[in-house]
């Protein structure tokens, strides 16, 4: 153990927690004594005490190493007293005597301190006698001295150094001596600053007295240096390998034998780690005795083939046949019997007899036999009085048919008589069936004709003068038809004639010119659209009624429009009383014959989006209001697929109406908005397409028109509400300017007659 110093220099200028090197270097405070040189000047390692021996050089070492035989020290200290090892061992283990370092002052209380500590003026002994026969000389910056400072009275003050330096010519100053100059390592020396080191060259290590090399022996290291064979040479060594390697880059790899003259193998030859083996190439060869040659096995010869029948020796190998009738088992030795009758003999057309080797044929009924029994051929009953048949006789394999001629049929399935076929029973008409004998003839039922003798086709009465009974229009159907009547008439008790109807005033015909209508739309003009009527909340703070949506005039009294618009949300609806409904406007403005009414009563559709509202008292009636003019029937107008349509509806601003064309498209085009599949309209609505960059997207509740069809002359026409528009703008679901294209509409038909049920009562 070591006891760390106590002092150093007052001129520090290191951290209170690090010690300063002689060269001013700072190291770790628990750096110094610990026996190693972490100062280049080796003066953390000066003056360290110790609680067991201090060589002469100040290295700290245990007391059993003292007189053990070997230089510990370093400087031989350590064993330079030794007269009996043992004895001089126990004595400083048992009595631990205080040797002082070289560069310490032994106080006479046996304690050690640094030299430089004598005569500073402290009493560091404890007992003074460090400041005795002190005059002041090593007081004053120790002298003048590097290391040591000693004081003479004869000669005065006296410098020295530490172990390993040496004065330089002003007697003070100590400089490093190079212990290399003297050359006392045998390979290699590295002088050091108080001292020097021995190194050897590479295969070479240090022995313990820090001067000898001796070789190491790499081979006798658990390292694995080689991967097989190791050879220790001095200062090196060299890797070898088995017999069948070859070193290469340091790994030992396989000789592949068998890609020099195939291994000296007259056939196969195996290649093995390190080595290598001949062998045949067939099962029927063997080796012969020189390892390297094969020659072929006679199987055949020998007896080992174990063949029933017949046995062919090959090379390598041998074949087994067999007799004709028999066939080669799936062992390939053993033969046994075909049993023709399983595989098949295509001439045995009876029953089918197996024999060893070979089978016997007996013909069945309708045949005879030939070729010694082994094959049967067919009679031809039919060249015998017909076969006894009434009508034809029809040969088959091993038998006969009777066939009837057409319009008869065969008593039972055994039977040679042919009776009348009843045809009817197959139902070969589309309309009614008369069986004759041998034949039978198709006819319709009242209107419809006979087509290609068994179908019937329709008979359109409408194009008939002598059927056509209809005082107006003419509607044909499959088997009939019926009769319409034009707008305000209805159809008389007989069906045919018409009467005009009592509580009908009428509806708007509008002139009808669609190619001056674009898809961009055209604003309305007065008089243009009568029904379209525009909702109106009238709040009593409000000074102008606000416009909440469109709607359609369908008689005196009532107004079509969608359910969605008469609710403030899901749950409140909008009551009548506050609803103001303005017909006979196409602009924002105000007009003379403008009405203004409020709704008295809502009637709600029981299952599409739709609503009546009735009026508190009928408009007046003139070009500006007229309702709009309702279909009959689903033939009335025509909504079939890339049909024109006329969509009116009021602009984003509300400040006019506008009516442009769209075009009816498939139910893909809807069906793509997840709210329309939601209200499964596919089945109630048509799709309509817009052109989108032209146009914004029309309002809920505006109204579709198609024109009407049930007269030939174009002046007689008008247009019909073809459906209304359900997911618009103003829909709580559907932004003012929306990015759909295409948008579903309720078709008329689904609810024309509801609003007659209500409107006519």
């Amino acid at each position: 153990m070591e006891i760390k110093k106590t002092k150093q220099k007052s001129d520090t200028k290191c951290q209170q927690n690090e010690f300063q090197c002689a060269n001013d270097k700072c190291i770790a405070l628990n750096l110094e004594c610990n026996h190693k040189k972490d100062c280049d000047d080796n003066s953390d390692e000066i003056g360290c005490h110790c609680q067991e021996f201090q060589c002469l050089n100040e290295k700290c070492i245990e007391s059993k190493y003292v007189c053990d035989g070997l230089n510990q020290c370093g400087d031989g200290s350590d064993e330079s007293q030794c007269s009996n090892p043992t004895t001089v061992k126990t004595q400083l283990v048992s009595s631990k005597p205080v040797i002082c370092g070289y560069a310490d002052f032994k106080c006479n209380n046996d304690k050690c301190i640094r030299y430089t500590q004598r005569c500073n003026g402290q009493n560091d002994c404890g007992d003074n006698s460090d400041e005795s026969s002190c005059i002041g000389f090593c007081k004053n910056s120790n002298g003048g001295c590097d290391h040591i400072c000693e004081y003479d009275p004869k000669n005065g003050v006296q410098c020295s150094c530490y172990l390993g330096f040496k004065l330089d010519s002003n007697r003070q100053s100590c400089i490093d001596i190079n212990e290399c100059s003297s050359r006392p390592c045998p390979e290699h020396c590295t002088n050091e600053y108080g001292s020097f080191k021995c190194g050897c060259n590479p295969g070479f290590q240090l022995q313990d007295d820090q001067r000898t090399c001796v070789d190491i022996d790499e081979c006798a290291s658990n390292i694995n240096l080689c991967e097989q064979q190791c050879i220790n040479q001095v200062g090196s060594f060299n890797c070898t390998c088995f017999s069948g390697y070859l070193y290469k880059n340091k790994v030992c790899e396989d000789i592949n034998e068998c890609e020099i003259n195939n291994g000296g193998c007259a056939e196969k030859c195996i290649n093995t780690i390190g080595s290598f083996i001949c062998s045949c190439n067939w099962d029927g060869h063997k080796m012969l005795k020189d390892n390297t040659s094969c020659e072929d096995i006679d199987e055949c010869a020998d007896g080992s083939s174990k063949c029933d029948h017949f046995c062919k020796n090959t090379d390598g190998s041998f074949e087994c046949s067999c007799q004709p009738g028999f066939y080669l088992d799936h062992d390939g030795k053993k033969c046994v019997d075909v049993n023709e009758c399983h595989v098949g003999t295509p001439g045995c057309l009876g029953n089918c007899i197996n024999t060893k080797g070979s089978y016997i044929c007996k013909c069945a009924e309708g045949y005879r036999s030939i070729n010694n029994e082994t094959s049967c051929e067919d009679v031809n009953e039919c060249e015998i009085l017909n076969g006894g048949c009434s009508h034809r006789c029809e040969n088959t394999k091993g038998s006969y048919i009777c066939k009837c001629r057409e319009g008869y049929t065969a008593r039972d399935h055994s039977s040679f008589t042919c009776n009348d076929k009843n045809e009817c029973e197959d139902n070969p008409c589309e309309g009614t069936c008369t069986n004759y004998i041998g034949t039978f003839e198709c006819g319709c039922e009242t209107g419809f004709q006979l087509v290609a003798q068994v179908k019937c086709q329709d008979i359109d009465e409408c194009m008939s003068t002598e059927l056509n009974k209809c005082e107006h229009t003419c509607v044909n159907i499959p088997g009939s038809y019926f009769c319409t009547c034009r707008d305000d008439y209805i159809l008389h008790s007989d069906k045919m004639s018409c009467k005009k109807s009592v509580a009908s005033i009428g509806c708007q015909r509008t002139a009808i010119n669609i190619k001056e209508i674009s898809s961009s739309g055209w604003d309305n003009v007065l008089d243009g659209w009568g029904w379209q009527v525009s909702l109106n909340i009238d709040f009593t703070h409000f000074t102008t009624p606000r416009f909440n949506c469109m709607g359609i005039l369908v008689s005196e009294e009532f107004i079509l429009i969608t359910g969605h618009c008469l609710r403030f949300s899901d749950d409140i609806k909008i009551p009548p009383q506050i609803i103001l409904v303005s017909l006979g406007s196409y602009t924002f403005g105000f007009y003379d014959n403008e009405n203004n009414i409020h709704a008295s009563e809502i009637i709600y559709h029981p299952t599409l989006d739709l609503a009546l509202i009735r009026m508190l008292e009928k408009p007046t009636i003139s070009n500006q209001i007229q309702p709009i003019c309702l279909p009959q029937t689903v033939h009335d107008v025509d909504i079939s697929q890339d049909k024109e349509i006329i969509v009116v509806t009021w602009l984003p601003d509300h400040a006019s109406l506008r009516h442009i064309v769209a075009k009816i498209v498939k139910h893909e085009c809807c069906e793509q908005d997840i709210k329309i599949n939601q209200e499964n309209l596919v089945n109630q609505s048509l799709c309509i397409q817009f052109n989108k960059t032209e146009f914004h997207l029309p309002m809920s509740g505006s109204p579709i028109l198609g024109i009407s069809r049930e007269v030939s002359n174009q002046t007689d026409q008008k247009w019909l509400l073809t459906g209304i528009l359900i997911r618009g703008s103003y829909h709580p679901d559907v932004e003012l300017v929306s990015t759909k294209s295409c948008v579903g509409y309720y078709k008329a038909v689904m609810f024309v007659d509801w609003i007659r049920n209500i409107t006519l009562n």
